[in-house]
C-alpha cells in the first residue's frame, strides 16, 4: 500500500526514456565507397550490438523513473494483524475538537465541519467489525460507550461547538479509562491544535498509538473582551460607578474607533470609541450612575468577526439601598454613631444594648460595632462568631475599665488576640497604614506635622497575639491602636482604646469619618458578578434563603436547572456553572422569589489565535520521545492512507530509493562498456 498514492499518477513518466530513444536526433553523414561489401557486413554486425546496448539502457532508465515515483508514493507493507487482530477487538478512538476556535474558516470551510467529514470517511474505511468511541470537549457519558460504524456516524453528524475546553493530555487520560487490556486501540485527533491545548509536555504514556491530524485555520487575528470589573468593591446609589473593561488585540493590525457599548437591563447606557494597538491589551473605563436599588444586568459589546463568542461580557449585580449597621453597647446607648450616620441614607443604623438585642437581627447586618460591652450574654459570642465567618464585619473596642476581662472573653472567639491591662500614658497616633483597604482610597498623604488623634488610655496587645493581624493605626511607642483580622469570610476590627472623650480625642477627630465609613462600605463584600461556563463554582447564601426549592433559570425561562447544594450550619453552598448551556443572564430562584441575579461568560482560553503547525508538532513529538505519536501533515489524504500510516510497520521507500541508484549505476556501466561485450554469437552452419 501507499501513503501518498497520488504520486503514482506520475508513473507514465516512465515513457519519457522511450520517447527519447525513438526520436533520436543524431544525424548521419553518407560516405560512398567503390566496394562496400565488406563494410556492409561490419555495419550490420555493429548495428545489432548497438540496439542491444540501447535496449538495456532504455530498460534501466525506465526502471529508475518508476522506482523514483514509487519512492515518492511511500510504499509500505500494512500489518494486517493490527487492523484485524486475532484476539480482542479493534477499538478506534476519535477525538473531534469542537471548541470555539474550530468555528474559524479553513481551506474547505469551517474547521469543525472539515473534522466531522474526515472522521466520517475514517469510520467508513475501517472493517465493519471495528468498534468506535467518539470524544468531544464535552466528555459526556457517551464518550465511554462502544459504538458500531452506524452509531459512530450518527454521533459524529450531531457534534456542535461547545464552550467547554479540555487539554489534549486530559482527554488522553479520559479515553484510557474505558479501554480493555485485550483491545487493539488506535486514536485519531482532529484539531486546529491551538497553543495551550496541545500540551504534549504533560503526556507521560509514550506507547499510545495516537495520530494527530492538524486542520489549518485561516484566522489571523481577533479582538476579545477579557474581563470586566468595578474599580470599587462597593457599589452605591447616586454615586459614579467606574466599570473597567479589559480588551486584547490578538492581531498584527492596529484598530482605531472600535465601538464599545454598555447595555444595562436591556437598554444602551453608553457608547465609546477606543483604539487598540497591535498585539496589546488595554483597559478602558466606562463611567455611569445608578439611582435606584435593585438587580442589574450589564452587558459590554464590541463588533469583531469572524470569531464572535468573546465579543460580549455579562455582569449581574445587586444594588441595595442601604448598609445595615448595628451599634451594640453595654448598659446604655452611645450617641456618637447617630451623629456620624444619622443623616446618611446609605447607612441603616440601629442601636441595641446587650439586654435588648434580638439575636435574629444579627445575620441581616453588614457591620456590627461591639462598643464597650460590660458583659457577654450566653450565645452572643457564638452568634457574632458565626456572623463574621459568613462574611460580616465586626468592630470591637473596650470600655474604660482597667481590666479588659469582658472584651477578652469575646476576643477568645476570634483566635488568640488578648488585651493586657490599660496603659494610661498619653500617646499620639504615629502611623496610618495607607496601603490597607480601610485607608487606601481615603488618605493620599500624611504630612509630617499632621494633627493626628491621641489617646489617654489604651490596652496593649498580649505579645504574639497579633501575628495574623494587620496594623492599621499605631501609637508613638509602637503599640497598635487599630488592627484588622480575617476570620472566615469576614473581618474583625479591634480598636485598643475606649471610644470616649475621657480616653482621647479619636471620637471627635476627623479620622473617625473615613475609618467608620470605609469599615461600613467594606462590610458589603463584593459579590461574584460573573461565572465561567463549564467551570464549577460555588455561591454561598444564608440558610434562611434556601428553605424552598432552589433552581437556576435564564431570563427567558427557556432553561431551568436544579443545582447541587451543600448545607452548612448557617449557610448553603450552591454549585453552578458546569451545566449552564450558553453565556448570558440567569437568576437563582427560591420558589417564586429571586435570590440573586447571575451572569455566565464563555472562557477566553480560545480567544488567542495561535496554533501549532504540523512541523512544530512533529518536532515536539520527537523531543518528548512520544514513540506512538504520528502527525498527518496533509489532512486531505484519503482516509485509507491515514489508517495505513497508523497501522503499517514496514516502510519501503528507502528500498526504492536504493533501486533508483542501482538502475542509474547500471545505465552508466552499460554506456561505458566496449562494443565487444554486446557481440551476438553467430549461428553455426551445418555441413552437407
Amino acid at each position: 500500500m501507499f501513503q501518498n498514492p497520488t504520486f503514482l499518477y506520475a508513473l507514465p513518466a516512465m515513457l519519457i526514456p522511450v520517447v527519447i530513444h525513438l526520436f533520436s536526433f543524431r544525424r548521419y553523414r553518407k560516405v560512398y565507397f567503390s566496394n562496400v561489401a565488406m563494410l556492409e557486413a561490419i555495419h550490420v554486425e555493429t548495428r545489432k550490438q548497438s540496439k542491444l546496448r540501447h535496449l538495456l539502457v532504455l530498460i534501466a532508465r525506465m526502471l529508475a523513473v518508476g522506482a523514483l515515483v514509487t519512492a515518492f508514493a511511500q510504499p509500505f507493507l500494512p500489518d494486517q494483524n493490527k487492523r484485524t487482530p486475532t484476539t480482542g477487538q479493534t477499538v478506534v478512538n476519535l477525538f473531534i475538537d469542537n471548541s470555539f476556535s474550530m468555528s474559524a474558516e479553513g481551506s474547505r470551510g469551517m474547521l469543525l465541519e472539515q473534522a466531522k467529514t474526515k472522521a466520517l470517511d475514517l469510520v467508513a474505511a475501517w472493517p465493519k467489525t471495528t468498534r468506535f468511541r467518539v470524544f468531544t470537549h464535552d466528555l459526556t457519558y457517551q464518550s465511554n460507550q462502544i459504538m458500531s460504524q452506524q452509531q459512530a456516524r450518527q454521533y459524529l453528524t450531531n457534534i456542535d461547538l461547545t464552550p467547554a475546553s479540555k487539554s489534549l493530555s486530559q482527554w488522553l487520560t479520559k479515553q484510557k479509562t474505558g479501554a480493555l487490556p485485550t483491545d487493539h486501540t488506535f486514536t485519531f485527533v482532529f484539531s486546529d491544535f491551538q497553543k495551550g491545548y496541545a500540551d504534549l509536555q504533560n503526556i507521560s504514556d509514550t506507547s499510545q498509538a495516537v495520530t494527530l491530524i492538524p486542520l489549518v485555520s485561516n484566522q489571523t487575528g481577533n479582538i476579545s473582551i477579557d474581563t470586566c470589573y468595578f474599580d470599587s468593591p462597593t457599589l452605591q446609589i447616586a454615586r459614579p460607578l467606574q466599570l473597567k473593561v479589559v480588551l486584547s488585540n490578538h492581531s498584527t493590525n492596529r484598530f482605531d474607533n472600535l465601538p464599545l457599548r454598555l447595555i444595562l437591563n436591556g437598554q444602551q447606557k453608553s457608547s465609546l470609541s477606543i483604539a487598540l494597538e497591535a498585539g496589546q491589551s488595554s483597559e478602558t473605563t466606562v463611567p455611569f450612575m445608578l439611582t435606584q436599588p435593585g438587580n442589574y444586568q450589564a452587558e459590554i459589546q464590541i463588533d469583531d468577526s469572524p470569531v464572535n463568542f468573546d465579543n460580549n461580557y455579562f455582569l449581574a449585580f445587586q444594588l441595595t439601598e442601604a448598609i445595615n449597621l448595628l451599634h451594640l453597647t453595654g448598659m446604655q446607648k452611645q450617641p456618637w454613631t447617630q451623629r456620624l450616620f444619622d443623616n446618611d441614607s446609605t447607612i441603616n443604623l440601629t442601636q441595641y444594648t446587650t439586654d435588648e438585642l434580638d439575636y435574629s437581627v444579627i445575620p441581616r447586618q453588614n457591620l456590627i460595632v461591639a462598643d464597650a460591652l460590660t458583659k457577654i450574654p450566653d450565645g452572643l459570642g457564638t452568634a457574632l462568631n458565626q456572623f463574621v465567618i459568613q462574611g460580616g464585619s465586626l468592630w470591637i473596642n473596650p470600655g474604660k475599665d482597667d481590666e479588659p476581662a469582658t472584651i477578652n472573653s469575646l476576643l477568645a472567639y476570634f483566635g488568640n488576640v488578648q488585651l493586657l491591662p490599660a496603659d494610661t500614658q498619653s500617646l499620639r497616633v504615629d502611623m496610618i497604614n495607607q496601603k490597607a483597604p480601610l485607608y487606601i482610597d481615603a488618605i493620599e498623604q500624611v504630612p509630617a506635622n499632621a494633627n493626628l488623634p491621641f489617646v489617654k488610655i489604651h490596652y496593649p496587645l498580649k505579645p504574639g497575639s497579633a501575628n495574623l493581624s494587620t496594623p492599621l493605626l499605631s501609637l508613638q511607642n509602637g503599640d497598635p491602636l487599630l488592627i484588622s483580622r480575617a476570620e472566615g469570610d469576614g473581618t474583625v476590627y479591634l480598636f485598643c482604646s475606649p471610644l470616649t472623650l475621657e480616653a482621647g480625642n479619636f471620637i471627635n477627630h476627623s479620622l473617625i469619618v473615613p475609618t467608620f465609613y470605609n469599615a461600613a462600605l467594606l462590610s458589603r463584600k463584593p459579590e461574584i458578578m460573573s461565572h465561567i461556563l463549564k467551570t464549577e463554582s460555588a455561591l454561598r447564601i444564608p440558610n434562611r434563603a434556601a428553605e424552598g426549592r432552589l433552581r437556576i433559570e435564564n431570563i427567558e425561562q427557556s432553561f431551568q436547572q436544579i443545582p447541587a447544594i451543600r448545607t452548612n450550619a448557617t449557610s448553603t453552598d450552591v454549585f453552578l456553572g458546569s451545566e449552564i448551556p450558553d453565556a448570558g443572564f440567569y437568576r437563582l430562584m427560591n420558589g417564586s422569589e429571586e435570590l440573586q441575579p447571575l451572569a455566565f461568560n464563555y472562557s477566553r482560553a480560545e480567544s488567542v489565535p495561535r496554533f501549532q503547525t504540523p512541523e512544530e508538532l512533529t518536532e515536539e513529538i520527537a523531543s518528548r520521545q512520544l514513540k506512538g505519536f504520528k502527525v498527518v501533515a496533509n489532512p486531505d489524504l484519503p482516509a485509507q492512507t491515514i489508517i495505513s500510516q497508523t497501522t503499517n510497520n514496514q516502510g519501503l521507500w528507502k528500498f526504492f530509493v536504493v533501486l533508483v541508484l542501482i538502475f542509474f549505476a547500471i545505465e552508466v556501466i552499460l554506456l561505458s562498456l566496449p562494443e565487444r561485450f554486446f557481440r551476438i554469437p553467430k549461428k553455426q552452419e551445418s555441413g552437407n
